[in-house]
């Protein structure tokens, strides 16, 4: 019996330390979201001051008589570039120190997948956007959250080496299932075994966010992300999502 009593308040010790060690953890990590959020809001507002000061500049060659030599347009393509990419990295950031709170509403995707070929097109110039001719396709979802759910897809394909990324899509009454692929060099098992968490990267200049936030996104769409394949010719991913809104009420970091 004083054995079973001992054996009881050890483990009860030890489950008072496990809940303040999650408690002190708990802390740390809404102190960094904290810090991460107002160092991204900071950098957000000079790198809106340089987007628009761009605009306006090109905007006055334009107007000066003469367009501007084709030197002078790429230079201006390449700052251009330049703070898209900063500004989705902050925008990574805020991601993953905010609940995501989707706002339902009826669209078509075929409309949908043209806008995002048109952008991916202007910040990846260079790899292919491939997606089939379908026809009217309508969803009930948060199109401005489902197009940075698969922005953090194609974009991570593109700056991965792939030389063309494709869209396929299927549907039945219930759901709407997009297929992205690249023919890129496939994913290294180390991050194929750890695959939606943050900081998952071997890139020198990635920050792991990318498929971190992709799978945040899908389950607060009420939906799924899983890898498909992956392997020397490619890689793709399933993303499933309902064929009507299911709201979540907001979601926190939820990573399996």
């Amino acid at each position: 019996f004083l054995l079973l009593l001992r054996h009881r308040e050890f483990r009860a010790e030890e489950l008072r330390e496990q809940r303040r060690l999650r408690e002190e953890t708990e802390r740390r990590s809404e102190g960094l979201a904290r810090i991460v959020s107002g160092v991204a809001h900071e950098i957000r507002n000079p790198l809106n001051t340089l987007s628009l000061g761009l605009d306006s500049l090109l905007a006055a060659t334009a107007s000066s008589g003469e367009p501007p030599s084709a030197d002078v347009s790429r230079r201006f393509e390449l700052l251009k570039q330049t703070v898209r990419e900063a500004n989705g990295l902050v925008q990574n950031l805020l991601q993953t120190t905010r609940p995501i709170l989707p706002h339902p509403q009826a669209f078509d995707l075929a409309p949908w997948l043209e806008d995002l070929k048109l952008a991916f097109g202007t910040a990846f110039p260079s790899t292919r956007f491939e997606t089939p001719a379908i026809g009217p396709t309508p969803i009930e979802s948060d199109p401005e959250l489902l197009r940075r759910l698969v922005w953090n897809l194609v974009a991570n394909a593109a700056q991965t080496g792939a030389g063309s990324v494709g869209i396929a899509l299927s549907e039945d009454a219930q759901s709407r299932v997009l297929t992205v692929s690249d023919n890129g060099p496939g994913l290294p098992d180390q991050i194929v075994e750890h695959l939606f968490m943050a900081g998952n990267t071997t890139r020198p200049d990635g920050t792991g966010l990318g498929l971190y936030n992709a799978y945040r996104l899908a389950v607060a769409l009420g939906g799924s992300l899983k890898l498909a394949g992956t392997d020397r010719s490619g890689t793709s991913f399933e993303l499933r999502l309902p064929a009507h809104a299911q709201p979540t009420g907001g979601l926190h970091d939820h990573v399996a």
